[in-house]
C-alpha cells in the first residue's frame, strides 16, 4: 500500500500544476487510509564468521580443482610420452 501511494503521490506531482490551476488528477484515496509505519525488518547481513567458513570452502575446492587438473595433465603426458 506504502509504494502505490508512493507511485500516486508522483503521478499527482508529473501530471498537475497548482500553481497554474491544472489539476489533472483530483481524486486522492489515501486521505481516507491511514498507513501505519512498517514493521522492523530482521538483519539480512551475512557474519563474518560466516564469509570466511564459505571463502574457506570456496578455496579448498578451487584447490582441489587445480591440482586435478595438474594430474590429469601430468598423466596425459607420461602417457603420451609413453606411446612415443
Amino acid at each position: 500500500m506504502r509504494d502505490l501511494r508512493g507511485l500516486f503521490n508522483h503521478a499527482r506531482k508529473r501530471y498537475s500544476r497548482k500553481s497554474l490551476g491544472i489539476i489533472r488528477i483530483e481524486h486522492y484515496p489515501f486521505e481516507e487510509f491511514k498507513i501505519v509505519d512498517a514493521p522492523q525488518t530482521e538483519k539480512r547481513n551475512t557474519q563474518v564468521k560466516r564469509l570466511r567458513i564459505l571463502g574457506i570452502v570456496i578455496l579448498n575446492v578451487i584447490v582441489e580443482q587445480s591440482l586435478l587438473e595438474i594430474f590429469l595433465c601430468y598423466h596425459f603426458r607420461c602417457v603420451e610420452s609413453a606411446w612415443q
